[in-house]
């Protein structure tokens, strides 16, 4: 009740500001005689139950209104939290491809010559890392063998030696005489 009517429903009811008739006048009778709901009008983007459920996932309001406006356009009749879900990680998909595709263009573009010497100071730095990277301290490379090898120790400590695969679990029965 609280997803389809929301909470400020259920407040009202609860505070007694709805009547029985307001109920019944949205209600309409057909030529049989039946009492049908009336057909429901589009939800509003903000009050849809998929975009306030993907909102809860953490997305930011502009990237799902984006997603939920694709799915419209896209003429789709039902809007879900998974198809909302789908046109967001298609979006940022989409996105990812964009950018690589700009910097891949970006590139092929000439350069000037401040350009050039950034990139090739880039270049240089880069270089730099990964020379220092590879001459690692003796005494680093001797304390982190050190530590692996305790960790291991616990480990097996800690591991059962009939199958060598499970934690050790130990079981004390209480034996009366």
């Amino acid at each position: 009740l609280r997803q389809c009517k929301g909470d400020k429903f259920i407040e009202d009811v609860q505070m007694n500001r709805i009547s029985r008739n307001e109920n019944e006048n949205n209600r309409h009778p057909n030529s049989s005689g039946e009492t049908r709901m009336p057909v429901t009008k589009p939800v509003e983007y903000s009050n849809h139950l998929a975009v306030m459920a993907v909102a809860d996932f953490g997305y930011d309001e502009c990237v799902v209104k984006k997603a939920y406006e694709s799915l419209q356009k896209s003429g789709s009749t039902e809007i879900t939290g998974t198809r909302l879900l789908e046109a967001i990680f298609q979006l940022e998909e989409n996105g990812r491809h964009n950018e690589s595709t700009n910097s891949t263009e970006a590139g092929q573009q000439p350069f000037n010559v401040t350009q050039k010497a950034k990139q090739d100071n880039l270049k240089e730095a880069n270089k730099n890392k990964s020379t220092e990277e590879t001459t690692c301290n003796p005494d680093l490379e001797l304390s982190i063998r050190s530590l692996e090898e305790e960790n291991q120790n616990l480990k097996d400590q800690q591991t059962c030696k009939i199958c060598l695969d499970e934690p050790i679990a130990i079981v004390f029965f209480h034996v009366v005489i």
